[in-house]
């Protein structure tokens, strides 16, 4: 397992502890729903270029790989975003 990994699932976790502690069970489920879309860009980054790889109905055709480190940068920004979010909301409101 590489450490993006590693780190990125203790975030998680982290997250998930901030919203057992500040909440109920909806907000557990909206922050649990919320945080897994950056982590499956991080674990995942080959696999969802795979799935959006190819046409879209009628739309355009997206021709071209994004290289993996794209969206995995991507999910980095979300879930640093989301994480500076919840504890400048947790501890400085």
């Amino acid at each position: 397992m590489s450490a993006s990994r590693v780190v990125s699932g203790l975030l998680y976790l982290g997250c998930l502890l901030f919203a057992v502690a500040d909440g109920d069970g909806r907000e557990l489920f909206a922050v649990a729903a919320g945080v897994l879309v950056p982590v499956a860009m991080i674990w995942y980054p080959e696999e969802i270029n795979d799935f959006t790889l190819g046409t879209w109905g009628d739309g355009p055709v997206i021709d071209r790989p994004t290289p993996p480190v794209f969206i995995a940068g991507f999910g980095w920004l979300l879930l640093l975003l989301v994480v500076v979010g919840g504890v400048k909301i947790r501890f400085f409101s």
